[in-house]
């Protein structure tokens, strides 16, 4: 049980497994070969090999090569089991990550483009002001310099001006002055 403990690596792993079988081949040890096969399932394996399932069958007494291929068959079970729980791991992962990145750049772009539809409608309504207040032709003259204004806080102070400013050239000149 102490080599069994301490075996690292498949080969020490048979070797344990051996001389345990070697130690209780005779009849008189039948009980003890019950209570090994016992730890072997219970106590052994879920600490060595976490989450994997044990073997259906300890029998001590096969002989050594017939332990060593059950030995490598465990190997390749356990290669197997690696496999998966990792693909699966990673694909927790990968699914988690591009969710998150998807969900951020889902969240920027539209806030980006909540943002610019907000600044187009509040330009269309200063340009319905400016034509009320100063005329078409004014209105005309105004909207490709409104368009290049990109902060909220910019159009309200042309909102400001327009019923601020008596004269058509006093707003156009604040204007032409904000945007260059």
């Amino acid at each position: 049980m102490f080599r069994l403990e301490g075996s690292a690596g498949s080969e020490r792993l048979v070797r344990a497994l051996a001389l345990a079988a070697r130690a209780l081949k005779e009849p008189r040890y039948a009980g003890v070969r019950e209570a090994f096969r016992v730890w072997f399932r219970e106590v052994f394996w879920p600490r060595r090999f976490p989450g994997l399932a044990a073997p259906a069958v300890v029998d001590l007494a096969e002989d050594e090569a017939m332990a060593a291929a059950q030995v490598n068959e465990w190997t390749q079970i356990w290669r197997e089991e690696g496999l998966k729980q990792g693909l699966k791991q990673g694909l927790r992962q990968g699914l988690r990550q591009g969710l998150e990145q998807g969900l951020r750049q889902g969240l920027e772009q539209g806030l980006e483009q909540g943002l610019e539809r907000g600044l187009a409608a509040e330009r269309r309504m200063l340009l319905r002001q400016v034509a009320h207040r100063f005329g078409g032709p004014t209105a005309e003259a105004a909207a490709p310099l409104l368009a290049r204004i990109g902060r909220a806080d910019l159009l309200e102070s042309v909102a400001e001006w327009v019923i601020d400013c008596d004269k058509t050239e006093d707003f156009l000149v604040r204007l032409r002055a904000l945007v260059p």
